[in-house]
């Protein structure tokens, strides 16, 4: 099948019940971006080729994007349904992320992110972004959406985060684990997870109070250092493209906080000083649980990859919109685009596969192949056509 009916069918699944026009919108926005591997309408707009002018059909776009009988949760409950099989025994990272507007003026709702890779703050949105890692690493995108904390009824950060759980734990299987990183280490969050019924990993500043099964109460990091770690696992670090072993040094001991019982766990590489700690409420402390647990963690750098990827691939930063609608609606699309690239790596068994000599790399594919992968789509849909 070519690539432009994959997208065609994927778009028909994540735009259904959408009206006809509006499908057609959908379908040309995920072409067009994928194809150009642009979020810019008039690159979009390119890409179709359309017998109008260009100025045209970039109107047709820009009115569409805003428009009102498009229900953009519906489209999030179908793409859901449609992955949700993917995500058994996978690992489902969630994490917060931003797009930076610096220089933008007349953008609503502009408000201060925290951008982590420059260790400043700036102008611009924050993106919610979860996705599950499967157990042979391919990527399932689960989430990505534009919030603000000055749109009208916007309550709290931890308000933001908890709804968008629970409506992705609505879809996903009860056998993946959730990590979550440093920054959402947080009382509110925890137990919002455990009344949804989700096994989890936190990593752990080592400031929180907790107390041991002997009744002593002390600061996580006094009681990590109190943990012997007897198992050993292994883990790969890719450098320069190239797999490296990693050996860890790992254990916990059950520890209670706010009158329930968790397991804090220790994770350390001999060439760092500072050990890990993640706190799960799996309170199952065989050997092969903790090894899974801590593996789990170490699989959600994933996320930061796709997270660069979806920025890199479709000029993520570059949506200029002027409605708010607009913005979530350009974002959504863009994280749809980003799903089909995803489903297409799943059908891909090796690094060797056909699809990318279709242009000139400079080395062996490397193990994350998304680039490449962006690349060779873009091509094969311009030299396919368009005409869908």
């Amino acid at each position: 099948m070519k690539i432009s009916h994959k997208l065609a069918s994927f778009a028909t699944q994540t735009g259904r019940g959408l009206s006809r026009p509006l499908y057609k919108f959908l379908r040309d926005m995920l072409t067009g971006m994928v194809a150009k591997k642009s979020i810019m309408l008039s690159d979009v707009g390119r890409a179709l080729n359309e017998k109008t002018d260009l100025l045209y059909t970039e109107k047709r776009l820009s009115r569409n994007l805003c428009h009102g009988e498009m229900n953009d949760d519906e489209i999030r409950d179908n793409y859901l349904e449609m992955v949700g099989s993917d995500t058994k025994d996978s690992v489902i990272a969630f994490d917060l992320s931003e797009i930076k507007k610096e220089y933008a003026k007349d953008m609503p709702y502009l408000a201060g992110v925290y951008d982590a890779s420059a260790k400043s703050t700036a102008t611009g949105y924050w993106l919610t972004m979860c996705e599950a890692i499967r157990s042979d690493n391919k990527h399932v995108p689960l989430w990505m959406k534009a919030f603000s904390q000055k749109t009208p009824g916007f309550i709290s950060e931890n308000e933001e985060i908890i709804s968008t759980v629970r409506k992705i734990v609505a879809h996903t299987d009860p056998s993946a684990i959730w990590v979550f990183d440093r920054g959402f280490d947080r009382p509110k969050l925890m137990d919002a997870c455990n009344d949804m019924g989700i096994t989890y990993v936190i990593r752990q500043v080592g400031k929180r109070n907790v107390t041991n099964m002997d009744g002593e109460t002390n600061l996580t990091f006094q009681h990590a250092s109190a943990i012997k770690m007897p198992c050993r696992l292994v883990w790969r670090a890719i450098r320069h493209g190239k797999q490296h072993p990693i050996e860890y040094r790992c254990g916990s001991e059950i520890v209670q906080l706010h009158d329930r019982k968790y397991q804090l766990i220790v994770l350390q590489h001999s060439e760092y000083r500072e050990p890990m700690m993640l706190l799960s409420n799996c309170t199952n402390t065989s050997r092969e649980t903790v090894i899974r647990l801590c593996l789990a963690y170490l699989r959600r750098w994933s996320i930061e990859e796709a997270t660069r990827a979806i920025k890199q691939c479709f000029e993520l930063e570059n949506v200029r919109a002027l409605t708010w609608i607009g913005i979530q609606r350009m974002v959504l699309i863009a994280h749809l685009a980003w799903a089909f690239l995803c489903r297409v790596a799943q059908t891909i068994k090796s690094k060797n596969a056909r699809i990318f000599n279709l242009c000139k790399w400079f080395g062996e594919t490397p193990e994350f192949f998304y680039y490449r992968l962006a690349e060779s789509l873009a091509l094969l849909l311009l030299t396919e056509g368009l005409r869908l």
